[in-house]
């Protein structure tokens, strides 16, 4: 048999999460939707972000693993430049 699940990007929101049999959120803290660079302290929250993430699964689905399904930014491709400049590689 194969597990269901999807990516969902509306969190604690996501009404049909009792149907799936693994939790699993795309969530891009301090990247989308602006263009704007991320300011550290965003940056440090992120791990606090996941964390919030894992105690809702906890909380409202102790039996369902929880997996992180995409995280992290989007780059364009040969777009070089600093770590803290966004859409670089």
């Amino acid at each position: 048999t194969r597990l269901v699940s999807w990516g969902s990007s509306a969190g604690a929101d996501d009404r049909q999460l009792l149907h799936a049999d693994v939790c699993a959120f795309h969530a891009y803290p301090a990247w989308y939707p602006t263009t704007r660079p991320a300011e550290m302290k965003e940056v440090q929250e992120i791990p606090l972000i996941w964390q919030t993430y894992a105690e809702f699964v906890e909380q409202n689905y102790p039996d369902k693993p929880l997996i992180v399904t995409e995280a992290g930014a989007g780059g364009l491709f040969k777009h070089h430049g600093p770590s803290d400049v966004k859409w670089t590689e």
